[in-house]
Order: C-alpha cells, then structure tokens, then sequence
C-alpha cells in the first residue's frame, strides 16, 4: 500500500525584490553580503512541471496541506502565480494552500485580486512585515513598510484571510505589541510573532556584512571560504517528511524529502554532503522532468532513504530534525501564536 502524501511544498522560483541578509540568496564574505554562488538566481519552475508533479500520482490526501512559501524566493514574483493558486484551489477543493510572502511586490490590484481568488476558503496568506515604519526596513532591506501594509490591507479587502507574521529581532522586540494591535484592528485573520532561529553572533556578523556593503548582483568571489562542518549533537530525529508524508519539490524540480535538503544542496558547507546522501548511487533519479512523481517515490533509492532517517540519519537531518530531548539540536525555538477575530461594528 503506498503511503498518502498530506503535505507538499514548492519552490516556485529564486527571484526576489527583497535583500534579507539571513536569507540563503546571500553569504557573508569579508565583511560584505553577496550572493549566493551555489544558488541559480531568477529561475522559475514551470507551471506545466507543477501539473505534471499532481497528475502523475493518485497519492495526494483529500485535504493536502500546499505550501507556496519560498526558500530563497518571493513566490508571489513567479510570472504565473495566481494562474497556479487557481489550479489549486479547483483541483484540490479541500486541501488547504499556505502562502508566504513579503508583500513589498507587485501592486494593490495583484493583491485584491488574490484575496477575491481565495475569499471564502480556508487558504491564508502570510505577510512577513518585522516591525514598523522605522524598524521594517533592517531586516527586509528594499521592502517598503507602507506599501507591504497596504499590499496586505488590499488582499484582506478582497475576502482573503491574512497573517500578519513578525520575526523578532533585538531591534524590533519592543514593536510587537503595537504591531499586533494595527494586526487586529487592520482586519487580519492572526497576528504571529516569532524569534530569529539563528544565534547572535551570526545574526550581528551577517548584519554587519549588509550594513557595509550588499553586493546585489555579484555573486561571493570564487575563493569563498565555507568553513568545516561542526559536529551535531542529537538524540532522535523527528522529520517532517515522515511525520507528516510530506514532500518538497525544488526549483531545479527534484522531488526531495523537505526544504532542509534543498538549503542543504545550496550552501557551501554542506552541498557536497547533499550531492553524496541524494545521488551516491544515481543521479537524476528524483527529477519530475525526467520521471513520474509515483516512479520517483516508487524508487528504491527513495526507500531506502527514508528508512535510513531513523536507523542512520545523515547529517542534514541530525542537524536539521535532531532533538535531544525535547529540544532542537542546532537551535532553539521561541514561538509564540495568537489567533484573533477581527472585531466589526
């Protein structure tokens, strides 16, 4: 009996009009933000790859969790965007799309239309605005607050449900009160607030680097040094892509087993890690442009690498599901989530 798939991701493209320093578009070198080396920049995956990835398996669960949230992408630049959210909504009537977004693109009419597409459904859509006027802007550098405020107040308008989600950071803790009441009285379905996953010390080194100079379109010099892999301290690992039959599909359309391996086959320190635990034994095995989806998760390098999780977990997911205790291994997590009605009258 093959397994149900309840949650998928997806990749939609690497184009983004936003600088966030942590993101992985960006790598700290001598002191400055440049890009990525390993990451394809402004590629987009092909709306008939998308299709191709449902019709090509009955596996999908009635009520699928869809997830356009973007890795090292604003999904909502894809060219197609809200051709793809239609095709999902009507082929999926009760799954349930989770959308991300900075909100600083496109303009008022994209965003009231995308909030008409999805009025009267339980889809929502996440607007990632880290504190207020004079805060937004030092993590989500080129993302204007007002316009990403007004993006969100237009999607709301249209029927949308919207999130307002905030990261928070030593600059803008003080704000997250404040920001959650605009949240209600704005209309917003919830109002969540998060802290930045990463330490401090790589936090402020990262930050500084975008305070000096961004390089915006060059990417780290050839001789970029990534440093050594740091050994990771683990009990069990508690993946998603087991827990919850979950899988992610790449930019480059590779079927992977969560977003963890695709950052992993774009960073320096651990691409080679990836390339080894993906494709040791084969290569392009997992790509939905040369194989079905159900050949791809019928294979038995597929198998064997999600059996290996629990008996021999590689170093992406001790690094990334690895919990001793009940405590994540390479970081702690601090999330905090209030639902609230918005009140009319």
């Amino acid at each position: 009996m093959h397994t149900t798939i309840k949650d998928i991701e997806f990749e939609l493209n690497t184009i983004c009009n936003s600088f966030c320093p942590i993101c992985s578009r960006y790598q700290n070198h001598n002191g400055e933000l440049w890009l990525n080396p390993h990451l394809k920049i402004n590629r987009q995956l092909e709306f008939d790859l998308i299709r191709k990835v449902f019709d090509t398996t009955d596996r999908w669960a009635d009520d699928l969790n869809i997830n356009l949230i973007g890795t090292a992408g604003e999904p909502a630049l894809h060219p197609q965007f809200i051709d793809i959210v239609k095709y999902l909504r009507d082929k999926f009537p009760e799954a349930f799309i989770n959308i991300h977004t900075n909100g600083g693109c496109r303009n008022p009419r994209f965003w009231t239309e995308l909030g008409t597409i999805l009025d009267g459904t339980s889809h929502n859509v996440s607007f990632s605005i880290d504190g207020l006027e004079d805060t937004h802007g030092i993590y989500r550098i080129g993302v204007d607050y007002h316009k990403a405020v007004n993006h969100l107040k237009c999607f709301l308008e249209g029927g949308g449900k919207g999130i307002w989600k905030f990261i928070q950071f030593d600059w803008n803790q003080h704000q997250v009160e404040e920001a959650r009441q605009r949240a209600k009285d704005m209309g917003c379905h919830r109002f969540q607030v998060s802290s930045n996953v990463c330490d401090d010390r790589f936090t402020n080194e990262i930050m500084s680097a975008a305070q000096n100079k961004i390089n915006k379109f060059k990417f780290a010099p050839g001789d970029w040094d990534a440093g050594h892999l740091e050994p990771v301290e683990w009990d069990n690992i508690d993946t998603k892509c087991l827990t919850e039959q979950g899988i992610f599909i790449d930019i480059e359309g590779r079927i992977l087993p969560c977003c963890m391996y695709y950052s992993g086959s774009i960073f320096a320190g651990t691409k080679q890690v990836f390339r080894q635990i993906m494709y040791s034994k084969h290569e392009d095995w997992n790509s939905v442009h040369l194989h079905d989806t159900e050949t791809i998760l019928q294979n038995q390098w597929w198998t064997e690498l999600k059996q290996s999780f629990r008996k021999e977990p590689n170093y992406l997911c001790q690094m990334n599901c690895g919990r001793c205790g009940d405590e994540r291994a390479n970081y702690d997590v601090d999330f905090d989530e209030e639902e609230f009605e918005h009140e009319t009258g």
